[in-house]
């Protein structure tokens, strides 16, 4: 699995904080901080090409109209950050990054 450092900077008069993780891992990262700044929608609010939701007869999950893949979530996390003023920086590590570090 990949890893990354993904430079965040929150808004325009914030610095900018690194963070070293996959991809997965943003995207988790991306759905806790947008729970927390209680914007009232979620992560798929932020993606390029919307995805609808339906209900299904004897489901409690509601069926999104399409699949989203892994590169459309971590996406739509750098759009959660930069929508706002902020902006994301991704840098693609090697294999042994943290021998390095």
């Amino acid at each position: 699995m990949t890893n990354y450092k993904i430079s965040i900077k929150r808004n325009r008069t914030s610095e900018f904080v690194d963070h070293y993780m996959t991809k997965p891992e943003f995207i988790k990262f991306a759905e806790e901080c947008l729970e927390y700044d209680q914007l009232g929608h979620f992560l798929d609010y932020y993606l390029d090409t919307p995805v609808e939701y339906t209900e299904v007869e004897d489901q409690i999950d509601l069926v999104p109209s399409r699949q989203v893949s892994e590169d459309e979530w971590f996406r739509a996390g750098i759009n959660y950050f930069e929508r706002y003023g902020g902006e994301v920086v991704v840098e693609e590590l090697p294999q042994d990054w943290w021998k390095n570090r």
